[in-house]
């Protein structure tokens, strides 16, 4: 059986279209949403389900903290300056190292969104 994504699509999945990379898990995983919370994030690697009050940042930490951390952390200033390392972005100084890594990371760059596609093209 081949599977779909959330508008029932059996196109491959690397080139889904899916507006999170929570959608895309519960593309790849078939979890459905929870009727009474509708915003449960799947991880797209391993089905870790982010339900806090802001589930989209959850699944970002779980995706930065245990599946791509040493690449991230390889990415990233250790030291002040923290300047965001993407090629033509701002120049922007933040404050401290979570703050540059969660700009990292943030939808603007795609950097999650990438990371999890090499990821699931490895893993399949």
């Amino acid at each position: 059986a081949r599977m779909r994504d959330e508008n029932g699509n059996g196109s491959p999945y690397i080139h889904r279209k899916t507006t999170s990379l929570g959608a895309l898990g519960q593309a790849l995983h078939g979890i459905p949403r929870d009727s009474r919370e509708n915003a449960v994030q799947i991880c797209p690697i391993c089905k870790f389900q982010a339900t806090t009050k802001n589930p989209y940042r959850h699944l970002q930490d779980h995706l930065a903290r245990v599946h791509f951390k040493d690449r991230i952390a390889a990415e990233l200033p250790t030291k002040k300056p923290y300047i965001c390392p993407f090629q033509g972005c701002d120049e922007k100084q933040y404050p401290d190292w979570q703050a540059v890594m969660r700009h990292y990371i943030g939808k603007k760059h795609g950097i999650l969104d990438k990371y999890v596609k090499e990821e699931l093209t490895h893993i399949r």
